[in-house]
This record gives structure tokens, sequence and C-alpha cells, in this order.
């Protein structure tokens, strides 16, 4: 196996338990509720608030220690990863539960960028977008195995098990990214006011708010997926984990059309995204008095779960490149931002549509997130040149 290669296992490795921390309260959220003695809407806002901490941070981090060297910052930050799921496996109620997931999503962003960033210094010529998906890949995967087999699993040693096993495997990726990655330094000369340029940009903006409004169209059912399948679709823990794993598959092979979509379409791929998202929520809104259909159309919007991964990361390196090149980390973050945001209004919107009106909220939600994104995703392919 070739170094790129390594390097390339290795990312998807990092990336997979990055993913895994941030998506297995997806899979046991009823655990967690009953176990904290908490609602399912309590541990639900739980993921609003971390993906809220992921962008906030990765803005203050990314600038702020910048004189670490990029290596450096990677390998330090994955160890306060491990110890953050050290302290989540101890948690002894809701409050001191919650507290280490903030404390989590306020490095996972950073790591994550930096990641992100360093594709261009371990990938072959000419297979960046190929490696591109090797990280989404690895997020993928969190949801293909980490949320069914975490669900399963959580019935059987327990979610803290879980999560200390993240912990354990992340300090083992610490011997790994020091083995296998270039200890690149970066620019460390780069002012902060010159990387925080990123935020003031026009183009970068626009982005933003159209990839964010299409994760969050998704997320407002996402979020709600597990307790969706056991209360509304009624499925027992067998049948849920089976369900959420087809799902999973789906979203792994989202990222494969994804990237096809890039290399198609390039950011024309956004409106066609938007579309597909509609069809999708107005499918599900008309089969929900058929629980058959209803699986059925789950396991469909698997394939559109990621749909926007490639694109976006493509455009906002691309922008950052033309406009702002000393700020290559920061450009490398706008995709993890813009994704957690919409994580964020997702999550949050569906779960203000959930105590309004029940599961059919969430699918309303969704379709209305992503009408207001196709017309800003029309306006980004005119405004910003291939």
């Amino acid at each position: 196996m070739s170094k790129a290669s390594k390097a390339l296992s290795t990312i998807v490795f990092v990336s997979f338990l990055l993913g895994s921390n941030e998506f297995i309260v997806l899979g046991i959220s009823s655990e967690l509720a009953h176990n904290f003695n908490v609602s399912a809407n309590q541990i639900g806002s739980l993921t609003t608030i971390y993906a809220v901490i992921y962008a906030i941070f990765i803005v203050i981090l990314i600038p702020l220690t910048s004189a670490l060297h990029n290596f450096k910052r990677l390998i330090w930050f994955v160890v306060i990863f491990a110890s953050t799921n050290i302290l989540t496996a101890i948690s002894f109620n809701y409050y001191f539960f919650a507290f280490s997931r903030i404390a989590s999503a306020t490095i996972v962003g950073t790591i994550n960028s930096l990641v992100i960033a360093f594709i261009s210094k371990v990938a072959p010529e000419g297979k960046e977008t190929t490696y591109l998906v090797g990280v989404f890949t690895g997020i993928s995967l969190a949801s293909v195995l980490g949320v069914p087999c975490y669900s399963f699993l959580t019935g059987i040693i327990g979610w803290r098990i879980l999560f200390a096993l993240i912990g354990g495997l992340s300090l083992l990726s610490v011997v790994m990214l020091s083995l296998v990655l270039p200890h690149w330094d970066g620019d460390v000369s780069t002012s902060i006011s010159n990387q925080y340029a990123v935020f003031r940009d026009s183009e970068m903006l626009l982005g933003i708010a159209v990839t964010s409004l299409s994760v969050a169209a998704v997320y407002s059912f996402y979020t709600y997926l597990e307790p969706f399948l056991r209360t509304d679709i009624q499925l027992n823990t067998t049948s849920t984990s089976l369900v959420l794993g087809i799902f999973g598959l789906m979203s792994l092979f989202s990222n494969h059309v994804s990237s096809w979509l890039q290399r198609r379409f390039a950011q024309e791929s956004f409106p066609r995204i938007f579309l597909i998202i509609i069809v999708c929520f107005i499918v599900a809104m008309l089969v929900r008095d058929n629980p058959v259909f209803e699986v059925l159309i789950i396991i469909m919007f698997g394939t559109i779960l990621y749909l926007i991964g490639t694109p976006a990361t493509v455009l906002f390196i691309n922008i950052s490149k033309r406009n702002h090149p000393a700020a290559d980390v920061m450009g490398a973050s706008i995709y993890p931002i813009a994704f957690n945001v919409g994580i964020s209004l997702g999550s949050m919107t569906g779960g203000a549509m959930l105590e309004a009106f029940n599961f059919d909220g969430i699918f309303f939600g969704g379709l209305i997130l992503a009408m207001l994104g196709l017309p800003l995703s029309m306006i980004l392919v005119k405004k910003i040149p291939a």
C-alpha cells in the first residue's frame, strides 16, 4: 500500500470516529432519554447545541491556534477529542452528559477542517476530489455502521462502553496519524484578520446559506428518525436497527452520487439537489398512512443525505483559493461550519414542528427549508464563476 493510500485510510478512520461521536446520539436517543429520565426532545436538543458549538468553535480555534502548526494542532485536538469521549462514558446525569458533548463539539470541527486541509498534501495530483469523498465516506460509515450498530449494541453492552471505545480508538488514531501524515506547518504568518476575511466574502456567505439550508432540510427529519421509527411506525429494536442500517448504506451511496454530481454539473448541482429533496418530502407526506411506503421513503432519504458534500466542499475551497489564498485551513473549514449550521437549523426546526404537529411536522418543516434554499441555489449558480 502506498503512503498516500495509508494516509487516506487513516483519514477515513478518523472521519469515522468523528462521525460516530456526532451521530451515535441519533441511534440511542430513546435509551438516553430513559437512562437520564428526560424527554426525547431534550436529547434531540443536544444535537442542535452540539452543531452550534461545533460551528462556532471552528471560527474561534482555527485562527487562535495557528501558531501550533497544522500537524501539531491535529494531534493535540485528537487527544482532547479522545478525552471528551471518556468523560461522556462516565456521565452520571444528563447535565454532565450535556457538558461532555459540548466539550467534544468544541474541537471536532477543527479536527475535521484540518483533515480536509491535509487532503491537498497527501492526495496524488488530480485525485483531490476522490480523496475528499474518502473523508465523507468515513462520516457516512458512522451512519452505516455506527448509528444502527450502536443502537443494537447499546442493548447488549450499554452506551457507556461505546463512548469509551470511541475514546480508545481515537488515541490509537494519534499513532496512526503520526506515521502517515506529513508534518505540515502551514502558513503561520497569516494574520487572524486575513483568515476571518473569508466570512466577509459575499460569495462564501451565499454558499454557506445554500449548503446550510440543504442540510437543514434533511436533518429536520433525520434528527428524529430513530424515535419516528419506534413511536410512529412502531418498529421493535431489531427492525429499527435494520432500517437504520439500510438507511446508512444508502447514505454511503449518496457520497458517490455527490462526487458524480460535482464532476458532471459542478456548482449547477445545487438546484438539482434541492429539487430532489423537495420531491422526496412531497412523496413522504403523500404516503404517511402506509407504513411500508414510509419505510421505503426513509430509505430514499438516505440517498440524499450527503449529496451536498462534494459540490459544497469544492466550491468553498475554490473560492478560498481564488479570493483568500493564505487562509487555506479556514477555507477548508467552511463546509463543516455550513454543515453544522444546517444540522442546528434542521434539528431545531424539526423539534419545533414535532412539538406542534407531531411527526407530520418534521416532513413539512424539511419541505419549507428546501423550498427556501432552491431560489438561493439558483442565484449562486449565476453569481459565482465556475
